[in-house]
């Protein structure tokens, strides 16, 4: 065979194997193979790419469990008030009326500055009245409120952050509520005259509204601005005239014209107040003087004067007084004035009063801690019965707290400082307050004493104990919860920030006194607990069932019908 035959037969059979071959390849390949098992996942990993869950439709689960949420489509909150009816250390009989039990008027309001926006922490002082020195602070919604508060007409500053300030006076009845609602976002303005009993300008004339101040020019006209709107109350005062007092209502961003407010200044009247005798406690003499007579229009600002503090044998001259009779009464721990004179002052004259003290009944005591005597401790003693103790001293109707602003009179309150032996004095009033309460409580607030004093107690031991700052707590437990639930707390009426209760979370009120408590849970102003009272020592723990709304929530339209925007939308 020759050679290139030998190379035809040799390519031919290698072209022959690998089509064998080929044909093999393509045999297996095209078989399905078996895929090895692998243990997958425990749970599919969420897509990253696509995070749109309010777009997605989840079915519902069988079963609903809480989350640690606090969004909410709750459209009302649950309003949690607490008052306190006594407390622990203040144990009383049945027969016994608690201390502050005549203390019933409530006051509330609200303060606003620009567009509505509330005015957060803003403080309304009781500047002077039958509660002076008592602070009520806004919450984050520009809220107050009190609950405890003594009836009579009080004397109200309000101030704070942003706001240019405001003076008002509130009249605070017995059981009833008062409101004081203020806006600073459009602010007042007001020009007004001022003349003389014979129609000339007076000049240098000082009228002040709010915390505004101004003097009148040459024409007799003053101009004050940047006012808080409502009901307010002007004074205008100057050497040699009786100082004027009149309420004025202020229009939001109008500011009232000249010539439409004139205002007459009388010549003054002038008294000089002495006390003869020096009996009592090493103090001044508080001396009141008060009109004999009630008068439809208080036209002078009497709270500025009262008290007035005398010694014995220093006599006292206070000027720019209204003609008219006034009646002076004094006050000291341990003594009693002889009479209350009746003194009739005229215009561009001086008169005199001169009282006579005498010793009366007392009550004495100290103030002990471990035994020892301590010095500077604040001490009060109050009448279980305030209000009848000021009315039977008086002997006036229940009208009299409502004829002018008056301070707490020495029968339903008198306050001193223990001295170096740590003793203190008071006027005893028993046949006027047969029940008491004295209360002793050191500077720093650490210790306090009290005791219940009745008709014949007269010599009084304190010992000071460590103070209770509010040991209790209520912890209030909801029903089993789904998403947050908006919560309103109002503590002896004063309301604290308003947040959004986790579903796994209890409400708990803390910082509280130990005592009895009354209670009240509302949910859209309809009841959801019927326990009246409710005595907090330590942690106190409720169980209460939430109306379904309150667990459920409403729905978008419920939401549009009360005029607010559905979470989310």
């Amino acid at each position: 065979m020759s050679t290139t035959a030998s190379s035809r037969l040799l390519a031919f059979a290698l072209c022959a194997v690998l089509a064998l071959g080929g044909g093999a390849a393509w045999w297996f390949l095209r078989m399905p193979t078996k895929a090895p098992v692998i243990d997958g996942p425990a749970s599919r990993p969420t897509a990253q790419t696509e995070l749109t869950p309010t777009t997605v439709d989840l079915a519902p689960a069988p079963t609903k469990q809480a989350v640690a949420s606090s969004a909410t489509n709750v459209l009302w909150p649950l309003r949690v008030e607490l008052e306190l009816v006594r407390p622990a250390y203040m144990a009383l009989g049945a027969d016994l009326r608690p201390l502050g039990s005549d203390k019933s008027a409530r006051l509330s309001g609200r303060i606003g500055m620009r567009d509505d926006a509330p005015a957060p922490r803003a403080s309304v002082k009781f500047a002077a009245g039958s509660n002076a020195g008592r602070t009520l602070t806004c919450d984050a919604e520009g809220r107050f409120g009190a609950t405890d508060l003594a009836p009579g007409i009080n004397v109200v500053e309000v101030t704070g952050a942003g706001i240019s300030g405001a003076r008002r006076e509130v009249l605070l009845r017995q059981g009833s509520t008062a409101e004081l609602n203020l806006g600073f976002g459009r602010p007042a303005a007001c020009f007004g005259t001022v003349v003389d009993k014979e129609g000339k300008p007076v000049v240098g004339a000082l009228a002040r509204i709010d915390f505004q101040q101004a003097a009148t020019d040459e024409s007799g006209v003053f101009y004050l601005t940047n006012l808080c709107p409502g009901h307010s109350v002007i004074e205008i005062e100057k050497p040699g005239y009786a100082t004027v007092r009149q309420h004025l209502g202020l229009t939001a961003a109008y500011t009232i014209p000249v010539g439409n407010l004139t205002f007459k200044l009388k010549p003054s009247a002038s008294l000089i107040v002495s006390i003869k005798s020096d009996v009592g406690a090493n103090q001044p003499v508080d001396v009141l003087l008060l009109p004999s007579e009630v008068r439809s229009e208080r036209s002078y600002p009497w709270y500025r004067l009262n008290p007035i503090a005398v010694r014995p044998g220093v006599p006292v001259r206070i000027d720019d007084l209204p003609p008219g009779v006034v009646t002076v009464r004094a006050f000291r721990p341990g003594a009693l004035a002889e009479q209350e004179p009746n003194v009739l002052l005229r215009e561009g004259e001086v008169q005199s009063a001169e009282l006579t003290l005498t010793p009366t009944a007392e009550i004495v005591g100290r103030v002990l801690l471990d035994g020892r005597p301590q010095a500077g401790v604040q001490v009060e003693l109050e009448a279980a019965d305030g209000v009848n103790a000021t009315l039977e001293y008086a002997k006036r109707p229940i009208w009299f707290l409502e004829s002018e602003v008056l301070p707490p009179l020495s029968p339903a309150l008198q306050r001193s400082t223990s001295d170096s032996e740590g003793r203190f004095v008071f006027t005893s009033w028993a046949e006027i307050a047969p029940l008491r309460y004295l209360e002793a409580r050191t500077v720093d607030g650490r210790y306090y004493a009290h005791k219940l004093v009745r008709k014949d107690d007269d010599d009084i031991e304190l010992h000071l104990l460590p103070s209770d700052t509010g040991k209790g707590s209520l912890r209030l437990m909801l029903d089993a919860r789904t998403q947050g639930l908006p919560c309103e707390l109002f503590v002896n009426g004063e309301p604290r920030d308003p947040w959004v209760l986790a579903p796994d979370e209890d409400l708990v009120v803390d910082r509280l006194v130990e005592g009895t408590w009354s209670l009240k849970l509302t949910f859209h102003e309809q009841p959801v607990h019927d326990e009246a009272e409710v005595d907090v020592k330590g942690e106190t723990r409720r169980p209460i069932d939430l109306p379904e709304e309150a667990i459920v929530g409403h729905t978008p339209e419920q939401w549009k019908r009360a005029g607010r925007a559905y979470p989310g939308s």
